[in-house]
Formats: structure tokens, C-alpha cells, sequence
């Protein structure tokens, strides 16, 4: 057996005797299974920090994290281990997959990382620290709940994640790079309270795959910028979370959602640039219009927030990805539909019937016009966009005739059709972009 495989052996062993350990001292003591859990979520997250110095390539971690996969699966589901081994996993009062999506995002991490110490030791420290003592803290000492999808979280927990963060990650900067202490310092801080933020939204063990990950993200962003775009970086999150949190109570946003809503922006103004912001908080500000013309007392959930931002999120990804021309454009035109889409659905429940065809005119022009006038500033006023612009209209005005949108605004099925319609209404705004490159340019 050559060394990598004997690496892979003892490390895939040595993983399997810490969970029969801690099964059998938990047992012992009688450890309540979410402790058994965090320690041995401590003990994954110490030794992933250990295989820069153990493996030499990429597929060696693959192999150890997809073993140990196979490993928590066949625990999971086989009855006998489920109800031994797999005690100190799976004895608690939730569903997760959180074991599952922390060797996925160890693998990930070392993948995207390169062998750069930094960006890989970070995420996974903050994973393995500032997860667990958010976790114990809001268990033990959280007294003020708040409700994520399938759970409960508290504020003590959260700012527990946040001040830990905020210290492992100043003090492994400062001992791994050589960035001013103002660079590490905002660095720190922003990460701090956007990394809080996610663990806070983050449900069925989904913090396992997005704190490491957005970590990884963060810092590959961030760790090259000038003090000044820190400082800026820094000042916009804090105006984003000001906003948020002076408009909330009005919003109708339950405090998932409004979390998200707040990290969604961030996350357009840091990865896009400022300009990406304005057409989500324009959004968000007629929305919050809207709530007080038409009040209701029924919250939205985060449901509303993953439909409102996915096509947004979509056409980011192919501006960044293939450098797509009028991606922006794109982008202003999904959230310009969802606007639409959340004026006529006020209007029908208020009413209880569908708008007239001069009504929907109104409201997509108008719509249209707000959202796509950051396009115009974005692009440039040239006859190509203006033509792009108007074929959005129309396609806006045809789709709010022809969409007969139900009354219960609040059901997961009406974000779903809507997030569709919105992907699909922006994606045929290429449909001009493909005129313009194919027959318009035939003699």
C-alpha cells in the first residue's frame, strides 16, 4: 500500500475511532446529544485544519472526505448504527445535514484555497470555533428567539459568532499576512457581522456549507484591496444594515428574511460593485410603500427574499463568469418583473380580482422605468439598450395581461412561479442582444 493511501487509512480511522470515543464518553457521562455533536464537529473541523501538512494533492482530501461521507450516511440510515454510532450525531432535537455539508465544504475549500494557507485555515477555523460556540452559547444562554426555517435561533448566539470571528480572524491575518492592522482590522469587522449574519439565516445545517464557503469568498475579495475600498466596503455594510434594521418592524419581514435581505444587498454591492445595489433596494423600498398603502398583519418569510434575489443572483454569476454584455441590464429587468409581479398581486388581494389591461399597462411601465433607469446610467444611453429597454416593456406588459396570479401572496408555490417567470421574462431580454449580433448586422 503506497503512503497516500496509508494516509488516507489512518486519517478516515482515526475520524471513525473519535466518534466511537465520544459515543462511548458521552454515554458515560451523559452527554445531551448536541454536545456529543459540537465536540465531535470540534474534532472534524481540528483535524481538516491539519491537511495542508498531511496531503499533497487534491484527490487525497477528496477521497478522505468522500469516505467519511459514505461513513455518516450509512450511519444515518442503517438503524442499528443510527441508534449506537450514530447517537452522538443524530440524538437531537432537529433535522440537519450539517455532517454531510461540512466534508463537502472541506473539500471545497482545499479545492479553491490552492494551497494558499490563509484562505483555507480561516473558513475552516470559523466553521469549527465560531459555529460551535454560537451554538452552545445560544443553547445554553439565548434568551432572545428568533424562528429560522425549521428552527430557532437567538441573538445571544449570534453575537457570540460575531465577537469569536472577529478575533480569529484578526489574529491568524495578523500572524499569516503582512496587511496593515487598519486593513486586518476592517477585514475583521465586516466579515464579522456578514459571517454572523449567515449563521444566523442559515438552516438544517446549511452553515456548514455557507459560512466556509462565503468565508473563502470574502477573503479571496477582500484581502487585496486598499484600506480605502475597506473602509468603503465597511461603511456600506453598515448603511445596508442600518436600513434594514430602522425599516424591519415596516417591512413585514419576518427576522430570517430581513437578514437575508440585508446580506443579499451586501452581497450585490461587494461582489458587483455599488451600482448592483440600487435596483434591490429600490425594490425593497416600494415594497415597504406597498405594506403600508395595503396592511396586512402576515409576515413574509425567507422564501420571498430566495425568489425576489435569484435571478438577480443568476445574471451576477454570468456577468462574473462570462462577462455576458448588458448583464446589468438583466439584472435590473428580473427584479423590474418581481416588482411588477408583487404591485399586481397587492392589487388583486386588495380587490379580490385581477387588474384591468390599462392597469397592468401602468404598473409595468411604471415598474419598468424605476428599475430599469439604473441600466441606462449603467450601459449608457445607446440605441442598442433603448431598443433592449423597450422590448423589456413589452414583455412585462404581456406577461402581466396574460398571468392570472393567484390571491395567497404568502404560499412557497407563488415564489417559486414567480422566481420562474422573472428568470425566464429577463432571460428573453437576449432576445434583442441576438437580433442586434446576427441580423441587424446581415447586408
Amino acid at each position: 500500500m503506497s503512503l497516500d493511501f496509508l494516509k488516507i487509512f489512518f486519517v478516515v480511522f482515526g475520524l471513525i475511532l473519535f466518534l466511537v470515543s465520544i459515543r462511548l464518553l458521552g454515554k458515560k457521562q451523559n452527554w445531551e446529544g448536541e454536545l456529543q455533536r459540537k465536540i465531535l464537529h470540534v474534532g472534524l473541523g481540528s483535524t481538516a485544519l491539519t491537511f495542508p501538512w498531511i496531503f499533497d494533492e487534491n484527490w487525497q482530501v477528496f477521497a478522505v472526505c468522500l469516505i467519511s461521507t459514505l461513513v455518516l450516511v450509512s450511519i444515518r440510515n442503517i438503524p442499528k448504527l443510527r441508534n449506537t454510532l450514530g447517537k452522538s450525531i443524530y440524538d437531537v432535537d432537529r433535522s440537519s445535514l450539517g455532517e454531510l455539508l461540512f466534508a463537502l465544504s472541506i473539500a471545497l475549500v482545499f479545492y479553491l484555497s490552492d494551497r494558499n494557507m490563509v484562505l483555507y485555515i480561516l473558513p475552516l477555523a470559523i466553521l469549527t470555533i465560531s459555529d460551535t460556540v454560537a451554538a452552545l452559547v445560544g443553547r445554553h444562554y439565548g434568551k432572545s428567539k428568533f424562528e429560522v426555517s425549521g428552527g430557532v435561533k437567538s441573538w445571544e448566539g449570534t453575537i457570540a459568532f460575531a465577537m469569536i470571528t472577529f478575533a480569529i480572524f484578526w489574529v491568524i491575518l495578523y500572524s499569516l499576512t503582512e496587511i496593515s492592522w487598519l486593513s486586518l482590522t476592517m477585514i475583521s469587522l465586516t466579515f464579522a457581522i456578514v459571517g454572523a449574519m449567515i449563521e444566523a439565516v442559515s438552516w438544517h445545517g446549511l452553515d456548514n456549507l455557507f459560512i466556509p464557503i462565503g468565508a473563502f469568498l470574502f477573503l479571496d475579495a477582500f484581502l487585496h484591496l486598499e484600506e480605502s475600498h475597506l473602509i468603503l466596503q465597511l461603511l456600506i455594510l453598515c448603511a445596508i444594515v442600518l436600513l434594514g434594521l430602522t425599516a424591519g418592524p415596516k417591512s413585514q419581514l419576518n427576522t430570517q428574511a430581513l437578514m437575508t435581505a440585508i446580506i443579499s444587498a451586501y452581497f450585490f454591492g461587494m461582489v458587483g460593485g455599488p451600482s448592483w445595489l440600487a435596483a434591490p433596494v429600490l425594490v425593497f423600498l416600494c415594497h415597504m410603500l406597498l405594506a403600508k398603502l395595503y396592511s396586512d398583519e402576515r409576515n413574509y418569510s425567507v422564501d420571498a427574499i430566495l425568489s425576489v434575489t435569484s435571478g438577480g443572483f443568476f445574471w451576477l454569476l454570468m456577468d462574473h463568469l462570462f462577462h455576458l454584455p448588458y448583464s446589468f441590464f438583466l439584472f435590473t429587468l428580473a427584479l423590474a418583473i418581481h416588482l411588477q409581479i408583487i404591485v399586481l398581486l397587492r392589487l388583486k388581494a386588495s380587490r379580490l380580482k385581477s387588474a384591468r389591461p390599462w392597469e397592468v399597462i401602468m404598473v409595468s411601465l411604471g415598474s419598468g422605468a424605476l428599475l430599469l433607469a439604473p441600466a441606462l446610467l449603467y450601459h449608457g444611453a445607446d440605441q442598442s439598450l433603448l431598443f433592449q429597454i423597450a422590448f423589456g416593456l413589452f414583455i412585462m406588459i404581456a406577461g402581466g395581461i396574460k398571468l392570472d396570479a393567484a390571491i395567497d401572496r404568502f404560499s412557497r408555490k407563488r415564489w417559486i412561479v414567480e422566481a420562474c417567470l422573472a428568470l425566464i421574462g429577463s432571460a428573453a431580454g437576449l432576445i434583442p442582444f441576438w437580433i442586434m449580433e446576427h441580423l441587424w448586422t446581415v447586408k
